[in-house]
């Protein structure tokens, strides 16, 4: 045996490109895909169902924000799940849930049957998101943490994507059923392959202190020259990373400890802000563009544009983050904002409409995906997890307002510039929080560098 102790964290560090790594982005990038464009089908559907059902247009908002509410819900409960029992368990679990429902949604025939199944597909779209979040960050060096986000995120935009073109081509053929049947039959057929090769998070095992098999091969995997095997010692860099949280409350306790305590509610603060927008524009951007006398093929395309520039956006977004860090992308929600405001207010022609919808999408999306990629940046393994999935569901509480504010205005015929002014609000509160996150990881930093070498607990969650 060459080494009776092996740090993990210096082999992630210091590894070279290996097919375990390289697997897994593939798995979490397809498997992300099918999330958004299960998570946005039921936008795509929305024109022909109101139009099928003969229902109104506001009436859409409560099944936008039932179907949210899971995805809410779904983070809270996932999150804590992949900390507990593990990330490949919850993240398997999660995608079957979400598969299922999307695919017995065709058997809706109301609001509050597709309302329902909505909330339960929900469940397992919004807790897959930040279980796929922590088991890439634990497998990449943090020089790369934000970048690796933002690569699966892209994943999930294309699935955005690739709906609206489904929507544009196959709809007006086979009827809005097919989304739902497409968003179910992807995953259920990923299912078994990710059951096969889909990794658990190597960290985590360390700190369950258990699968000592499973370690050796997996550190083997990344670096050959390892030589690791049962009788190997693994060890973090951080021993008291080791320290497990309790139960639930001590969970939820640990996100507000040390520099957490003001880290957490200003990211969730400008994420809820973020979402406002976000899935304002996403959720009504179809019905909208359907509301100013265009296409519902227009729509479509609009829609996948809007995503397009997202998945552009995100990967700008993230890299910025990797090598400047979370405050270089302080101004990003702020030229979001002009941008949502300048579409909802010009008149533009169709193509000219498109692209700004582009624009918008690079700026409004992008930007949340770079937030996104930034959440697993502020806690150490053994709360990722779970405050990445607390992040995310904090913030779907603006998933969920911005649809139903959407909603409203539109039951009060709120012109479409008013709409798109209220959608922008909310990015200037998200631009200050940004703006705040930067000035607290430089603190974090700073006071990480004055820290004596030696294997120290992460002074986040000291």
């Amino acid at each position: 045996m060459k080494n009776t102790t092996i740090d993990i964290t210096e082999v992630i560090e210091k590894q070279a490109p290996n097919r375990t790594v390289v697997m897994l982005l593939a798995l979490s990038f397809l498997i992300m895909l099918c999330d958004g464009y299960d998570l946005q089908a039921i936008a795509f559907a929305s024109p022909t169902i109101i139009a099928s059902w003969g229902i109104e247009k506001a009436s859409f908002g409560f099944i936008f924000s039932a179907g949210l509410l899971g995805v809410m819900l779904g983070g809270f409960l996932f999150g804590y799940l992949a900390d507990r029992i593990g990330r490949r368990p919850a993240f398997l679990l999660g995608t079957f849930i979400f598969s299922a429902f999307t695919l017995a949604a065709v058997l809706a025939t109301n609001v509050t049957e597709l309302a329902a199944l909505r909330f339960f597909a929900g469940l397992g779209i919004g807790g897959i998101t930040p279980i796929c979040f922590a088991l890439n960050v634990e497998y990449v060096p943090k020089r790369f943490h934000a970048s690796v986000v933002g690569f699966v995120m892209i994943g999930y935009v294309i699935g955005i994507s690739v709906g609206g073109l489904f929507a544009a081509w196959l709809v007006p053929v086979f009827g809005w059923q097919v989304l739902f049947y497409i968003g179910g039959f992807a995953p259920l057929v990923l299912l078994p392959l990710l059951a096969i090769a889909l990794p658990e998070s190597i960290k985590y095992l360390v700190l369950a202190g258990r699968g000592a098999d499973t370690i050796a091969r997996i550190v083997n995997a990344i670096d050959p020259s390892a030589h690791a095997n049962a009788q190997t010692r693994f060890v973090l860099e951080a021993e008291e990373d080791r320290a497990k949280v309790g139960g639930w409350k001590d969970s939820v306790k640990s996100l507000f400890s040390g520099r957490l305590s003001r880290i957490t509610p200003v990211l969730w603060l400008a994420f809820i802000a973020n979402s406002v927008t976000v899935f304002f524009l996403a959720s009504w951007i179809p019905v909208l563009t359907v509301g100013t006398g265009r296409p519902a093929t227009l729509a479509a395309i609009g829609l996948t544009l809007f995503s397009a520039g997202g998945a552009f956006g995100g990967l700008f977004s993230s890299r910025l983050i990797d090598r400047f860090g979370v405050g270089a992308m302080g101004a990003v929600p702020l030229l979001a904002a002009v941008f949502v405001v300048a579409v909802g207010s010009m008149a533009l022609s169709d193509t000219a409409f498109l692209s700004m919808l582009f624009i918008v999408g690079f700026f409004v999306l992008g930007g949340h995906v770079g937030l996104m990629g930034s959440m697993g940046l502020f806690y150490a393994n053994a709360n990722r997890a779970n405050g990445v999935g607390w992040a995310i569901s904090i913030g779907k509480l603006g998933s969920i307002i911005g649809p139903a504010i959407a909603g409203i205005l539109i039951a009060a015929d709120a012109s479409i510039s008013t709409l798109f002014i209220v959608a922008a609000a909310p990015l200037l509160v998200a631009g200050a929080g940004v703006v705040a996150l930067g000035r607290l990881q430089k603190a974090s930093d700073l006071e990480r560098a004055a820290m004596p070498a030696g294997p120290v607990a992460d002074p986040l969650v000291s």
